[in-house]
């Protein structure tokens, strides 16, 4: 009795794995032939609704389609066969072999030898391909095979039978006898394999190849020669059968019939493509199109209350217009998706040959799901709608409701080399002064700059038609020569009215050609006056003219090509712009980038052009300069302090023993230097038996530009120096860590504005897995700053989704990591807000003292409250602690008592982004507390004491804080954004530690190019 039907055709290589394990479990199958690409039957495709091969049917009715699934079915037959193994993990390494034959191996031979028998077209390429594709595979196979005489186990199993059928198609074509001789394992495992009885008398004797099929292109086969028939006898003439009338041939679109239109549709295309759309391609068509011939359409989805996520719905538009590639000849236009996921519509506009929609889009199956309606070229509204459309410039507005473009774009760790790392940082009240904007990281800038400008500037615009609103003259907002234009500027450098090339004098030349401005109302360069037409001329003017300083986090391509690039445009400058950065990231730029051969040397060291200045900033700060809770901070740009300190971003690939640079993480960057840090009792922690960072180096030093006490060198490796007191041997360092930082970025406080602190990182690796651990020391800082509400905003990288593993991660982070180090961060925030209440409460009680402000002073000096246990048993006589005033802590403004007046300085705002990375506003909300003093051990504090405790130990410990995504690295692939994924896993995340009681509060947001924000 027949156990069964087998569709397949003859030769198909996933088929006689199939036939051999029928034979060998004595199943008598009936093999129907079916050859897929000659068509199918309608009863076939009840079977297997593709229409493939092979597909089983049981005698019991039992349908079974997919090759893997056929052949363990087929062998279960036998409750005793060994082919599926012994063990449950034999089993599963059986499958393991079919699927990776059925897949890895079986696709590429396909690709390799189809098209050279001209089977599939062929393209040299493509096949080289699939060559090296399929070799690679096999290479997996010899190596296994090396040290095992079958796939799985020592005897034979389904696999070997599967694996040797899938591979036949090899030793068919191409592997020759000099391929066996390279490659002894598998052809000695294929020879064992097909030599079983049953696998033979199924695919007939082996033969092998002398020599490969050549990567050549098929010969096509000359058209037979018609033969000339023999001359014969006439006959006589029969009469010819009368023909019927034949019907006209049908045209192969409806839209051929229509007569040739005067208007061509390709020019129309090519000037859409080449030129710019609103300023020239959109009138040349109303001017061209001749609407007799031609008619314009409104298109929209019926079933937008069923779109779900963005990309999903862009991949609906993508299929509609790909089913449409019938009409392209005769129908242009756009659609495009508005709103955001879960709350998005489709609308478009298409101008088609002819009158009738349905003729043009019905050869697109799913036409029905959108309606069509006629536009009228004379209408202002219409023509205003198809502008709209095909511009992508505006928003839509649906029934009052407001729908912006949906973004199609990541945000900023490449591979796009248009979307990297860069941000432009300023302080609000810096009001847009000349040179008081800071570039954080420069992969993308000037160009991604005049991407955020083309909202709101045509690129290219004719000066003679530019005629902008003028700008009043008011405050620092002017630029026509008031004396007072720049009165509330942060920094006596820009403290005047005019800029390097205005003249004092008032020539008619000079009033003559005094620029108009465009001021933006709203965007990332909201409130900045323009003095150009365009975007890309704007664009200069602000990297020119306010841009003055870039503080580079590591050396990376990615985060500098844009500087590097935009150098050419800094010889129109007043003054060298500026590149900070610690000291190693200084030297690689300089060595490797400026050097004459990679690039010219531009800047003013080692005889240079003089367009770029360095300053190397010394690791920590600077506890020379700054005051109370601001010392160490060093000022790069106008109204703006920084703080710099090391994070690791993985190691050398070459591994340990091997030192490109000096770099170590048990040394700072800058010896001689004191960090400032404001919490020694959790600096540089001895992490893994590794010695921690001390204070001070007792080193002679000597200075040098751009940073005080700067030596330039490290100390040598076995040379015994002075740290904190002790002698110690410095050690030549074990690891080869690849650096980068972490910056802290702070506005000072103003009469009406207080102070606030963002941190941005650059390139860094989880802790739980570095072999240099240093975020840890970073969190220690930022944990006052947050639980104090200075810090309200941090950057940070987040490269991978979940899916990338641990040993490929390259020093960057994934949601799960990145979530683990906010934790560490959380409980750091919860013992320092559990401090600082406990100091306000004493504040309270304690007469007033004046208080000391020394360079170092007790262990705690400069801090921010996060006190050491020796400095709490110290006398009030000995505190260095600077205290300042607090306007929501309960103090009054005159316990605060200095021996200096406090120096006015403005407030810190982050502007826009210039890639993939956001920029940043920062915007002061709130006053807080500067260093708090030592804790005395004071009675039961009062009732809303008690309460602030309570709050700080149960609120989320992040709550308030903006976690901003960055550095999200784009697979470029089909399917969901990785940034979405990203904040899917981490929003999960963050849900999962809720409810465990551990959730941290805090917002998360994915960075996108143009963005901007405030704190």
């Amino acid at each position: 009795m027949s156990f069964g039907k087998l569709y397949s055709y003859s030769g198909n290589p996933r088929t006689t794995a199939l036939l051999v394990v029928a034979k060998e479990n004595n199943l008598d199958l009936e093999f129907v032939e079916t050859v897929p690409a000659n068509g199918v039957s309608t009863e076939y495709l009840k079977l297997n609704k593709l229409g493939k091969v092979p597909t089983f049917q049981g005698a019991d009715g039992f349908v079974l389609s997919e090759a893997i699934a056929i052949a363990v079915y087929l062998t279960s037959q036998n409750e005793k066969t060994t082919l599926l193994g012994k063990t449950k993990q034999d089993y599963a390494s059986i499958l393991r072999w079919m699927s990776f034959a059925n897949t890895e191996i079986l696709s590429p031979l396909g690709g390799w030898f189809r098209p050279i028998l001209g089977r599939d077209p062929y393209n040299k390429k493509n096949v080289e391909d699939s060559q090296k594709a399929a070799l690679k595979a096999v290479h997996a196979l010899e190596e296994h095979l090396l040290t095992h005489t079958y796939l799985v186990g020592e005897r034979l199993t389904l696999a070997d039978i599967f694996t040797a059928s899938i591979i036949a198609r090899g030793f068919e074509y191409f592997f020759d006898k000099q391929w066996r001789s390279e490659n002894p394992n598998v052809t000695r495992w294929y020879e064992t394999v097909y030599n079983v009885p049953n696998y033979t008398a199924v695919a007939g004797k082996l033969n092998f190849i002398d020599e490969a099929m050549k990567n050549v292109a098929p010969k096509k086969e000359a058209a037979p020669k018609k033969e000339q028939p023999k001359a014969a006898a006439p006959k006589a003439k029969e009469p010819e059968p009368e023909e019927e009338d034949k019907p006209a041939p049908k045209p192969k679109h409806p839209l051929e019939a229509l007569p040739r239109a005067t208007f061509v549709l390709d020019d129309w295309k090519r000037k859409y493509s080449n030129e710019e759309t609103r300023e020239v391609a959109l009138p040349w068509f109303w001017e061209n199109c001749n609407f007799d011939e031609y008619s314009i359409w409104q298109v929209d989805y019926k079933y937008n209350d069923e779109l779900t996520l963005t990309f999903m719905t862009s991949n609906l538009i993508g299929g509609f217009f790909a089913r449409l590639e019938a009409s392209r000849k005769y129908i242009f236009g756009c659609a495009s998706v508005y709103g955001q996921s879960n709350d998005s519509i489709i609308k478009g506009a298409f101008v088609i040959r002819g009158n009738d929609a349905n003729a043009a889009f019905d050869v697109a199956p799913d036409h029905e799901s959108y309606t069509f309606t006629r536009l009228d070229p004379k209408k202002p509204e219409d023509r205003e709608f198809v502008n709209d459309q095909w511009a992508w410039d505006k928003p839509l507005v649906v029934d009052g409701k407001t729908y912006e473009f949906a973004d199609g774009k990541g945000a900023g760790g490449g591979p796009a080399e248009d979307l990297v790392t860069g941000f432009l940082v300023r302080s609000t009240a810096a009001k847009w002064a000349k040179n008081s904007v800071l570039a954080v990281d420069a992969g993308s800038h000037l160009a991604a700059i005049t991407r955020i400008l083309e909202q709101h500037f045509p690129l290219v615009s004719d000066p003679k038609n530019h005629k902008p609103l003028p700008l009043p003259i008011d405050g620092c907002e002017t630029a026509l020569g008031d004396t007072d234009a720049h009165r509330d500027s942060p920094s006596p450098r820009t403290a005047h009215g005019f800029s390097d090339d205005d003249s004092s004098i008032a020539t008619p030349s000079s009033i003559d050609e005094a620029p108009e401005f465009t001021k933006l109302s709203t965007g990332a360069f909201a409130g900045l006056p323009f003095p150009h037409g365009s975007a890309r001329a704007n664009a200069l003017h602000v990297v020119r003219e306010h841009v003055s300083t870039y503080l580079i986090t590591h050396p990376h391509l990615d985060h500098v090509s844009g500087f590097v690039i935009n150098t050419a445009a800094f010889h129109n400058t007043s003054r060298p712009k500026r590149l900070a950065a610690l000291p190693f990231t200084v030297n690689a730029i300089k060595t490797h980038i400026f050097n004459n051969v990679l690039w010219p040397n531009l800047t003013d060291e080692d005889g240079g052009v003089g367009l770029v200045t360095f300053q190397r900033l010394a690791e920590g700060g600077n506890i020379a300069l700054g005051e109370g809770s601001g010392r160490g901070y060093i000022e790069i740009c106008d109204g703006l302090g920084v703080r710099g300190f090391k994070v690791s971003h993985g190691h050398c690939m070459q591994g340990p023993g091997h030192i490109h640079r000096e770099s170590n993480a048990a040394l700072p960057d800058t010896p001689g230097v004191p960090r400032a840090s404001t919490h020694p009792h959790l600096d540089y922690p001895a992490l893994e038996g590794r010695e921690g960072r001390s204070l001070s180096f007792s080193l002679p030093v000597q200075s040098a530009p751009g940073t005080p006490l700067f030596s330039g060198q490290l100390p040598d490796p076995g040379r015994r120096v002075s740290i904190g007191g002790n002698a110690v041997t410095i050690a030549p360092p074990e690891q080869c860590v690849i650096d980068s930082t972490a910056y802290f970025i702070r506005t000072e406080a103003t009469s009406h504005t207080p102070c606030k602190e963002i941190l941005i990182f650059g390139d860094v690796e989880p802790d739980s897995i570095s072999l240099s651990p240093r975020t840890a020391i970073v969190w220690a800082e930022a944990a006052p700053k947050i639980a104090s509400g200075t810090l309200g905003g941090i950057f940070i990288e987040c490269s991978y989704t979940n899916a990338q593993g641990d040993a490929v991660l390259y020093g960057h982070l994934s949601p799960r990591h990145l979530l683990a180090e906010l934790q560490a961060l959380a409980e750091m925030v919860k013992e320092a807000r559990k401090e600082h209440e406990k100091e306000k409460e004493e504040r309270k009680g304690r007469k007033r003292k004046r208080a000391s402000h020394g360079l170092l002073g007790s262990a705690a000096a400069a801090g921010d409250g996060y006190l050491s246990d020796d400095a709490r048993g110290k006398s009030s006589r000995n505190r260095s602690l600077q205290m300042a005033r607090e306007k929501d802590g309960g103090g009054n403004g005159d316990e605060t008592m200095m021996d200096y007046a406090p120096s006015p300085a403005p407030v810190v705002r982050a502007i826009a982004a210039t890639g993939a990375t956001k920029g940043t506003t920062l915007n002061a909300t709130t006053v807080v507390s500067a260093a708090g003093p030592t804790a005395l051990n004071l009675p039961s504090g009062s009732l809303e004491h008690s309460r602030a405790l309570l709050s700080a130990a149960n609120d989320a410990p992040l709550k308030g804080l903006k976690v901003v995504i960055i550095h999200v690295k784009d697979t470029l692939m089909d399917g969901p954004l990785v940034g979405e994924r990203i904040l899917q896993e981490l929003v999960e995340g963050e849900k999962a530690l809720a409810e465990q009681g551990k959730g941290l509060g805090c917002a998360f947001e994915i960075s996108r190019s143009g963005d901007s924000y405030w704190f």
